[in-house]
């Protein structure tokens, strides 16, 4: 079989030269060289695997502590968790334009079923994690203090002090207390993790 094709265009990608010039239209601060930028660069990537190695640490630790603990959950609150990600992934997926089940293969799961065990594992652990933050607060004597949880409504609030009441109003100081010391907690765990 022979066919005919007519070409209307040839496009090529043109990769700008690494250059001083190049460098600058990239508007790094102190950043005006190769050299400068080859630095930025590398150093930029050794933040972000200190990072990551970090967040792993942080990761391990609290699941050591809950590989260790233990709880029941009423199956009716866990329902009540798995049913919140099937919205929430709904709204994400009717903002995207596509059907729920579409966007739940794009992030690799086969369907529905397989979402909901994957998410009825999230939420036990999440409760478990809660409870056992909650109970280290409390024998540990954790808390937070007035201007700690004032600073935390404004970091809500995008550091606009307008929008600090209407913050407030939508977040109880308990549940804001809690966000605060469950960092405390996190710190703790890590300053007593033990590595081999």
């Amino acid at each position: 079989a022979v066919f005919k094709c007519v070409v209307h265009e040839v496009k090529t990608k043109v990769v700008p030269e690494l250059n001083d010039d190049f460098v600058k239209e990239l508007e790094l601060e102190n950043v005006n060289t190769v050299e400068e930028y080859q630095a930025y660069v590398k150093n930029l990537l050794k933040e972000q695997k200190v990072q990551a190695a970090e967040q792993q640490f942080e990761n391990d630790c609290i699941a050591a502590v809950l590989k260790n603990s233990y709880a029941e959950f009423p199956q009716s609150l866990i329902n009540q968790g798995v049913e919140r990600e099937i919205q929430r992934v709904a709204a994400q997926a009717k903002q995207y334009g596509l059907e729920t089940e579409m966007l739940l293969q794009y992030f690799g799961f086969e369907n529905m079923d397989d979402f909901k065990k994957k998410s009825e594992e999230n939420v036990k652990t999440e409760f478990l994690r809660e409870l056992v933050f909650e109970e280290i607060i409390k024998l540990e004597g954790i808390t937070c203090t007035p201007e700690e949880l004032e600073a935390k409504y404004l970091e809500i609030a995008g550091g606009d002090q307008s929008k600090v009441k209407q913050v407030k109003k939508q977040y109880s100081e308990a549940q804001v207390s809690f966000h605060i010391n469950s960092f405390k907690v996190v710190d703790l765990i890590k300053s007593n993790a033990v590595t081999k």
